[in-house]
């Protein structure tokens, strides 16, 4: 059994999504395999494709796929980010330990390897993986509190740039 925590589908497959638990655990899921399996078994075993276990001590708290390729998934949880390639058992980038603990991160929407953290120290982490991997780009102190969440708002119509809100 696992205990969900957050999940991501993808943009553009509605079938296919990345989730994560409470454990720290990371799953990728189809439904279409679901649907292909024998109607009488309705186990979740049958949508679960692939697992990464052990590798984010505590709940996951950000799952997103990268919008340019879908294949590449971008985690955060405890004191880390970490960058996963779908089939590949360990992570491809993960982000030095930290005092403070990650509350969400987002691939840029606009820009392949770019991301941005959150922190529980209330900062902001710009990271460019064209730049440099081993450490963030810019780091923003945002607040004194906690940022909880943070979200890019689609450019409206007559605008072309996007916009982030941050909670």
């Amino acid at each position: 059994e696992i205990g969900g925590y957050r999940l991501s589908v993808e943009d553009t497959d509605s079938t296919k999504m990345c989730g994560t638990s409470e454990d720290g655990e990371i799953f990728n899921c189809d439904w279409v395999k679901q649907i292909k399996h024998s109607l009488d078994d309705k186990s979740i075993a049958n949508v679960v494709t692939d697992t990464y276990e052990g590798h984010h001590f505590g709940p996951v708290t950000s799952v997103e796929r990268n919008p340019s390729n879908p294949n590449i998934i971008l985690t955060a949880g405890d004191w880390t980010a970490k960058i996963w390639q779908l089939g590949v058992s360990h992570p491809l980038l993960t982000t030095p330990y930290r005092h403070g603990i990650i509350t969400s991160a987002r691939w840029s929407p606009t820009r392949p390897g770019v991301f941005f953290l959150t922190t529980s120290e209330g900062k902001i982490e710009v990271w460019d993986l064209l730049f440099r991997s081993y450490e963030p780009a810019l780091i923003q102190n945002y607040v004194s509190h906690p940022l909880t969440c943070m979200e890019f708002k689609p450019p409206s119509r007559g605008r072309h740039k996007y916009t982030v809100q941050f909670l």
